[in-house]
């Protein structure tokens, strides 16, 4: 399973934001929840739940271990 890492891609595409500008600047904690929320509030964010699609990729660790 990790020299195949069918779950790179799945990865990759989950924690893409924060590999921009903004996540690398959030990501070494330069910023406080207060800042965060008016940083939030005025580019008037309005993110949306995403499904982390769990068993979907549960079948896919499943798949390694019970072939």
């Amino acid at each position: 399973m990790i020299q195949d890492d069918k779950l790179q891609a799945f990865k990759d595409q989950r924690y893409a934001g924060w590999d921009q500008p903004f996540g690398r600047a959030v990501l070494p904690g330069d910023f406080s929840l207060d800042s965060l929320a008016q940083h939030a509030l005025d580019n008037e964010l309005n993110p949306q739940a995403v499904s982390g699609r769990q068993e979907m990729l549960e079948g896919v660790v499943n798949r390694f271990i019970y072939p």
